[in-house]
């Protein structure tokens, strides 16, 4: 009876908060794409012997040498709160402009920009090399844009209406200076020592490896845990999800990783996270058959209790498991919609969970072929 409940809760939600037009495929944006272009790389110069005797002569010529390169681009989306009012808003990266979208609680906004940097064409942000992602870094209640670029970590602080323009606050967890690897190396985003302000949390090669925010820059990285990395632990990209949220209610986020057969989770104190516990072993490759090309696992808090809980948009259901402070509990389905078996694609549509209303309570907000829609939560 409560699984039926959740579900019939979700379906009457769906028209309380009104659908939105734009941040769609059918509007041009795009998870991911290959670009292809011919790109001048350099110069073949030599003497060449034109005419025949006894009119001959020498010149000296050059032709430029092109090559063709793939460039991989796409338009992230993220549900954050960019302007403190505790209502979750939308931040598209495009192709020229950094869009934001508005909640008032009942629908999303116009679109304004807010930023020109940080987009495909202009400034060369690409999926397979670049990360993007929003978060309060300096503990002012507004997200503001953080870009894992070529060589630096820009960050655009939002002042309510507008990301200024970006400083430079790392030179780690980049591409070309430390060998940071999107197919490889997770980067996330949160406050892991309880101050209010969001740190880079980096799943690297050998170990899990934490900067802290200052509110002005990210400090040098320490290492806070051993597990969860790409040799240490065989941790994979394309069959595990990493990812860090505060699930026991303290204030600082720990790791959750969804392995081969458990979700194991790593807790913080503060100065690092302690050895991994066992909170659950549905929502994985093998026991339950989770696939990262095919469904989204996040973890979030939908009940409103401080704990955050883990929401999975699977093959024929949106399965819920709840945190109880020391574990995940048994999963209920929340709906059918919004889920592989209904249409939905990772490669083309974006599903995530945010506060989109300000009750405390992550929403389901799915970004379709045409439309942005939105489920409340009904905890």
């Amino acid at each position: 009876m409560l699984i039926q409940q959740k579900k019939n809760n979700l379906r009457k939600t769906l028209n309380r908060f009104s659908p939105f037009n734009d941040f769609t495929y059918d509007h041009g944006w795009k998870v991911n794409y290959k670009e292809t272009k011919k790109v001048k790389t350099g110069e073949e110069c030599k003497w060449i012997t034109k005419g025949a005797p006894p009119y001959e002569f020498r010149v000296f010529e050059c032709e430029d040498i092109v090559e063709t390169q793939i460039f991989y681009k796409g338009h992230p989306r993220e549900l954050a709160d960019v302007n403190g009012d505790g209502k979750a808003d939308i931040v598209g990266f495009g192709d020229h402009d950094v869009w934001v979208s508005l909640s008032n609680g009942n629908n999303f906004g116009q679109i304004k920009s807010w930023n020109k940097h940080f987009n495909n064409s202009d400034n060369g942000w690409m999926t397979d090399k670049h990360i993007r992602s929003v978060a309060d870094v300096n503990g002012d209640g507004k997200a503001d844009i953080v870009g894992f670029g070529e060589n630096e970590v820009r960050v655009a602080l939002s002042n309510g209406s507008s990301f200024a323009p970006y400083t430079v606050w790392t030179h780690d967890f980049t591409y070309t200076n430390s060998h940071w690897r999107v197919d490889k190396h997770i980067r996330k985003l949160a406050d892991v020592n309880g101050d209010g302000k969001a740190d880079i949390i980096g799943f690297g090669e050998n170990e899990v490896r934490v900067s802290l925010s200052n509110g002005n820059s990210f400090g040098p990285y320490t290492v806070w845990n051993q597990h969860f990395a790409y040799n240490n632990s065989d941790w994979r990209v394309a069959r595990h999800v990493r990812t860090v949220a505060d699930v026991n209610g303290d204030g600082k986020a720990d790791i959750i990783g969804f392995g081969e057969n458990e979700v194991r989770v790593a807790l913080s104190n503060g100065n690092s996270f302690g050895s991994f516990r066992v909170w659950s072993t549905h929502f994985t490759y093998n026991n339950s058959g989770w696939r990262v090309n095919k469904h989204v696992r996040i973890v979030t808090d939908v009940n409103g209790d401080g704990k955050d809980d883990i929401v999975g948009f699977g093959e024929n259901e949106i399965r819920v498991s709840l945190s109880n402070g020391s574990s995940f509990q048994p999963y209920t389905v929340l709906s059918s919609d919004y889920t592989y078996n209904s249409g939905w694609r990772n490669y083309k549509h974006v599903r995530t969970v945010a506060d989109v209303n300000g009750d405390g309570k992550a929403d389901i907000v799915s970004f379709g072929d045409s439309k942005v829609l939105t489920k409340l939560s009904e905890y």
